[in-house]
This record gives structure tokens, C-alpha cells and sequence, in this order.
């Protein structure tokens, strides 16, 4: 036995790095893939970005207030960092491969990234997480704005999530009302109204002043921000409010129409999204329709998913234009939340489907166990020969239904006692027939 070392390291992880444990993880896994399969199903590819990038790809937009988000190191000669979203890296992704893409491209990523920003981890917000993002790169057709939101509430259908609501704007209406109301500078009057669920009103309402916003002019902008519904009568509010008409307004007006029209055809319950002219998305890329999904029953937790449209993904890298419009899930922050709340339940500890339990001499249990995997069960050998007693007790905490066992009895007639652990029940099976009899059981019981 090694002596024990003077000193030990505590182990630990950094603030805002989750780790789960198996059963957490098991269930995490199956959002994942119940996730990727939804995109797959409306057509999306799937591509993987690396989790390295230069520097100066994930900095060429943001700048300063980039530079404060990335993980950032020197490797040798590389200025290197850890993209802190997938949005930036497709950008990269789509210049690089331009020629060797069919447009319009649509890709799906499931990756993790990491933000060096503040962790909550009360709130679900941490610096590594997962985020799940599509994305329709090279189409201007407002068909594909509404098929995002489609995507979306087919994916809370697939996990199970009802109580939610995806809200949607456009930035082109209002700009185009705050030029009508003789907003000089629009850009900075959304990055503040975007802080509307954030910030009291009246701190709002000081910001403006700076921006030389006087009080009569801010309660139009509150009142506009309050408009939320159906697009019928929320378009007609937006109307009677704009004031003097306007070719741009008119023109943001129809592309919302036409959105509403496109999710009623894509079966989107009202219930599921709501256009919300509070919605501004204080990011500047984005250039025309805008997306925030809250949970209903968790607003505290915050977006759990957001995105819009942009008139040119990939600027800093290209001459091309490539208009397109994407979302992005927060995986990390309404999993883990509703895990935590017991809205998701746990995962099974194991993927196994049935464990052979050892008994006596290994062979007999090795054998059996690479027969029910070449089945294609997915089969656990337990490796000591432990009391049986200690074995179905490590079975019952993994989650394994099943217990197959070969004592000297069945070792002795060619047969297997199958212990189903759910029932309280035990059967004795040919071995030959073994994996039949467990796959027609599992397909049964489901």
C-alpha cells in the first residue's frame, strides 16, 4: 500500500464549471439528443467548431467588451482563446468553407463555450455551458423567420416544457418609429429600452435623459415597449401610437404580418409565442426580427432562448454578404434550473439495460454478458464476486432494471435466472434464448 502523500491537493472545481453526477448527466445527455433530433428533423446539418479559436476571429467585432468575456492565453507564439458563443465561430466557419457550401446553409451546434463573466449559479448562469444554436445562413425569406420559432416549439414539446412563451419583434419597426418620433440615434436608445425587465423604469427613464430623451418622449417609448399579444391588435396599437406613417414603417408592419400568417401555418399555438414590442436584443448585429423565450413559471431564471436576424453574419471575414437569422438555446441554464426544481427527473445512474451478476468463477458471467452485447443490449458485468445480496443493491442505485445470474443450478440445466429488480419477479431462461426474452420484455414494458 503506497504510503499517504504529506500534503493533499482539495479537490475542486472553478466557480461557474459545472460537473454532474452520472444520473444528472444521464438526463442531460437525453436533452441533448432529443434536441439534436428535433434539428435534424426540420433539416438542419450538424457541424462542430473548434473549442480553440485566434484571438483576433472571436475579438474582430466585439472588441473591448469581447475581450472581457473570453478566457484569453498566449500558447508559444498563438494568441489564443475559448469562444465565449457558437455565433462568432460560424461566422469563421462559414468565411473559411465558402466555396464549399451549398447556400442557403443551415447547420445545428450543440457545443460547450465559456464566459468570463460573473457566475449565478442560483440563477443558472455559469461560465461554461452548453449552448444550442441553428442557424440559416444565405436566405432573406421571412418563411425561414418563422420556421426558427417553429424549431423551437417543437424542441420544448420533445423535452416536455409547456409553460413557456417565445417572444418576438422586429428591429426594423422600431427604428423605424423612433425615426418617425426623431430618434437620432436609435442604436443606442434599443441597447437601453433592452434593459427593460432588468432595471427599474425610473433608472431607465435617467439613462434616456442622458441621451437627451426628455420625459415626454420616454413614456411614448414605455408605452410602445408595452404592447404584447396577438400581432393583429398589437400591429394596430403600434399604428395608432407611431403617429405620421412611413414607407419603413410599413414595411416592418408587413414583415410581421406576413410572420404571423407563417406561424399559423406552421401550427404554432398562440399560447406558444407572442409578439412583444419590448423585445430589442441590445446586440447591433442583429437587423430585423428579434427572439426571447422566458419560462412562465420561472421568470427569475431569464432567457432561456434568444436570437434574430442579421443582415451580414460574417463581415469581418468575408466580402460576401451573408444575410441568415438563427437562435440559440441556454441549455445549461433551464436544465439545470429545472432539474434542481424537480421539474426534470434524474437519469439512470447506468445505461446498462441488465448487469450479470458474478458468481462463482468469472467465465460462465463473461460469456453471457458478451452474448446479450452482441444482441446489442447494453450489458454491465459486475467484477467481484460479492455477496448477491451487495450486487442487486448496486444494481437497484444504478438504475438496472435487470440482474442476470448463473449459479451452479442454471450453470448446470443451460439456463439464466433473470431477476427483474422493478417487479420483485425471477424467471429462469434458456441461455440461448436469454436475449431474445429480455429485448421482447423491455419492448413491452418500454
Amino acid at each position: 500500500m503506497a504510503p499517504a502523500p504529506s500534503s493533499r491537493v482539495t479537490p475542486r472545481t472553478l466557480t461557474g464549471f459545472p460537473e454532474w453526477l452520472p444520473a444528472k448527466r444521464a438526463r442531460e445527455l437525453a436533452w441533448i439528443q432529443t434536441i439534436g433530433e428535433v434539428f435534424e428533423r426540420f433539416g438542419f446539418p450538424n457541424i462542430e467548431t473548434p473549442v480553440l479559436e485566434y484571438s483576433e476571429i472571436l475579438l474582430a467585432k466585439g472588441g473591448e467588451e469581447s475581450d472581457r468575456q473570453i478566457y484569453r492565453f498566449m500558447r508559444g507564439q498563438r494568441d489564443v482563446a475559448l469562444p465565449f458563443d457558437l455565433t462568432i465561430p460560424l461566422a469563421r466557419y462559414v468565411a473559411q468553407h465558402e466555396a464549399k457550401l451549398s447556400f442557403p446553409f443551415r447547420r445545428y451546434q450543440i457545443q460547450r463555450v465559456c464566459r468570463g463573466e460573473s457566475a449565478q449559479i442560483k440563477r443558472g448562469r455559469f461560465r461554461m455551458f452548453y449552448q444550442c444554436d441553428v442557424d440559416v445562413i444565405g436566405s432573406k425569406s421571412s418563411l425561414v423567420d418563422a420556421e426558427i420559432v417553429a424549431v423551437i416549439y417543437e424542441v420544448f414539446k420533445a423535452l416536455g416544457l409547456q409553460d413557456y412563451v417565445v417572444r418576438v419583434n422586429n428591429r426594423k419597426l422600431l427604428s423605424a418609429v423612433y425615426g418617425g418620433w426623431g430618434i437620432s440615434e436609435p442604436a443606442r436608445v434599443l441597447r437601453v429600452m433592452d434593459k427593460l425587465e432588468k432595471m427599474p423604469r425610473a433608472k431607465l427613464a435617467a439613462e434616456l435623459q442622458g441621451l437627451g430623451i426628455e420625459a415626454g418622449l420616454a413614456d411614448k417609448l414605455f408605452a410602445l415597449a408595452g404592447l404584447r399579444g396577438r400581432p393583429e391588435p398589437v400591429l394596430a396599437a403600434v399604428r395608432e401610437l407611431a403617429g405620421e406613417p412611413s414607407e419603413a414603417l410599413e414595411a416592418a408592419l408587413a414583415e410581421l404580418e406576413a410572420l404571423g400568417r407563417d406561424l399559423d401555418a406552421f401550427g404554432v399555438p398562440e399560447a406558444a409565442c407572442e409578439l412583444d414590442i419590448s423585445i430589442a436584443r441590445g446586440l447591433d448585429y442583429y437587423t430585423g426580427t428579434v427572439y426571447e423565450t422566458a419560462l412562465r413559471s420561472h421568470p427569475d431564471i431569464g432567457s432561456i432562448c434568444s436570437g434574430g436576424r442579421y443582415d451580414d453574419l460574417a463581415s469581418y471575414y468575408t466580402k460576401t454578404a451573408l444575410p441568415g437569422v438563427g437562435i440559440s438555446i441556454g441549455l445549461s441554464r433551464v436544465f439545470d434550473r429545472l432539474y434542481e426544481a424537480g421539474v426534470v427527473a434524474p437519469g439512470r445512474a447506468s445505461p446498462a439495460q441488465v448487469m450479470v451478476a458474478r458468481l462463482g468463477e468469472p467465465a460462465a458471467s463473461i460469456s453471457l454478458a458478451a452474448q446479450l452485447r452482441a444482441a446489442g443490449l447494453a450489458c454491465e458485468l459486475f467484477p467481484d464476486a460479492r455477496r448477491l445480496k451487495h450486487q442487486l443493491k448496486y444494481a437497484q442505485r444504478q438504475g438496472i432494471r435487470f440482474v442476470a445470474l448463473m449459479g451452479e443450478n442454471e450453470l448446470a440445466a443451460g439456463e439464466v435466472a433473470v431477476r427483474d429488480l422493478a417487479a420483485g419477479s425471477q424467471e429462469k431462461i434458456p441461455q440461448s434464448a436469454c436475449a431474445a426474452w429480455l429485448q421482447t420484455r423491455m419492448a413491452v414494458e418500454g
